[in-house]
């Protein structure tokens, strides 16, 4: 699934997504382009 956000924090294993909902998702760092 993709879907738009704001990148809220990013952490050594991934960042945090605002996606506009009540919490923020994690996207894991093997998911991140370079």
């Amino acid at each position: 699934m993709i879907l738009e956000g704001t990148v809220t924090n990013v952490t050594n294993f991934g960042a945090f997504v605002d996606i506009g909902v009540h919490q923020d998702g994690l996207v894991h760092i093997s998911f991140i382009k370079r």
